[in-house]
């Protein structure tokens, strides 16, 4: 392991029990100021289009991101002050692929003067070196989560177009796991059909090695939609649908992620998430009303703001008048439409915080996760009663 304070990190991080402790009060606040005063709780800023991979499954490959402009530094440090003033508590810095901007550790240095709590999801490519994601820990990252659907080389690779996904995925968590031991390191894993089978074993495989998981559904744009304004990341690909596995693998697989959730292995999902989504399977179903746009926004990277990053643009964070035009009726109403209108999702960003928000036995078991594992960050065997299952 390389020498952490090298990169002026700390050799001991036992400060970060009281870091934990602050972030889960400010979580709670911070859900309970979006529940009754509507302030917006989850912020999603795609930081740049750009992407060295090809995913499949995602729709940001019908963007040319040339012709996006994206935020300076200085511009962003109004766009993260502006936040703060709106109450906002946590940011997901996503992209395309964040690290493709040399400055994102003065991005992430930004926000967390501003006391955000901040995640940034990364396809985990090559471009993510050791001293580079060692820049973006000094700055103040403490939550990463890292791209991998497979532990099989070749399909990995077939669904990613590029050739070394899965060895540089998990070389890049094991860097997480080094540099921020404390912190959280997560395998965001998109169900697709091509993995569906293999989900509980890949949330074993990361919990023996100290990383989180979290299960991404895939959504599939239908015709309908194809010919509708909107539904920007939804891949086309149908061979990604889960069909021709029966009702009883379906529901087989699922409630064994419902019991690894729940016996702590590492799965962050929330067990109405998993339940819900294997209603939508058997059934079709959405079964929720989509409170995106009011508990959460979605920023592109020239800054306008969209209701979710699936629809168009209302607004620019920059313009002066857009926590008054947020505060509006007409805005309400405007969110309220667009969210009605819409097929529905399972995208996890807008489901888990108004899950959180809306559904106190959810906002219970956040707790709960908090003083069972998330407070020991990725050394699970200082869980209580548990023992060490993974190798330094």
């Amino acid at each position: 392991m390389r020498p952490r304070q090298a990169f002026g990190l700390p050799v001991s991080q036992s400060s970060n029990g009281i870091y934990e402790l602050m972030k889960l009060s400010s979580t709670a606040y911070g859900l309970l100021a979006s529940r009754m005063m509507g302030n917006p709780f989850y912020i999603r800023y795609q930081i740049t289009h750009r992407c060295n991979y090809g995913c499949r499954m995602c729709g940001q490959r019908q963007f040319d991101a040339s012709t996006f402009k994206e935020l300076t530094i200085d511009q962003i440090r109004m766009m993260a002050e502006r936040l703060a003033r709106m109450n906002a508590r946590h940011v997901v810095i996503t992209g395309g692929e964040p690290f493709m901007r040399k400055d994102l550790p003065e991005i992430i240095a930004t926000f967390k003067q501003h006391h955000f709590s901040i995640r940034v999801q990364t396809n985990g490519g090559p471009q993510v070196t050791y001293e580079r994601l060692a820049e973006c820990v000094a700055a103040g990252l403490n939550d990463i989560s890292v791209s991998i659907d497979t532990l099989d080389k070749l399909k990995q690779d077939d669904i990613c177009q590029r050739q070394g996904v899965v060895d540089h995925a998990l070389k890049t968590l094991e860097y997480a796991k080094q540099l921020i031991p404390n912190g959280i390191s997560q395998a965001n894993v998109v169900a697709s059909r091509f993995n569906f089978e293999e989900l509980p074993d890949l949330v074993r495989y990361f919990y023996q090695r100290g990383i989180y998981t979290y299960i991404t559904p895939v959504m599939i744009i239908s015709e309908q939609e194809a010919s509708e304004e909107g539904y920007n990341f939804r891949s086309q690909d149908n061979s990604f649908e889960i069909e021709g596995l029966s009702a009883e693998t379906q529901t087989r697989v699922v409630n064994e992620l419902i019991q690894l959730r729940q016996s702590g292995q590492g799965l962050t999902n929330s067990t109405k998430f998993l339940r819900d989504y294997l209603t939508h399977l058997l059934f079709g179903k959405m079964d929720w009303t989509c409170e995106a746009g009011r508990m959460t926004l979605d920023i592109l990277p020239d800054g306008t703001v969209t209701v979710c990053k699936e629809k168009p643009p209302f607004g620019n964070i920059l313009d002066p008048e857009f926590e008054t035009l947020f505060r509006s009726k007409d805005y309400r109403e405007y969110a309220k439409k667009i969210s009605t209108a819409c097929s529905g999702c399972f995208y996890g960003e807008y489901r888990e915080p108004q899950y959180a928000i809306r559904n106190f036995t959810v906002f219970g078991e956040w707790v709960q996760d908090w003083f069972r594992v998330f407070r020991f960050g990725m050394r699970f065997e200082n869980r209580k009663g548990s023992t060490k299952v993974y190798e330094d």
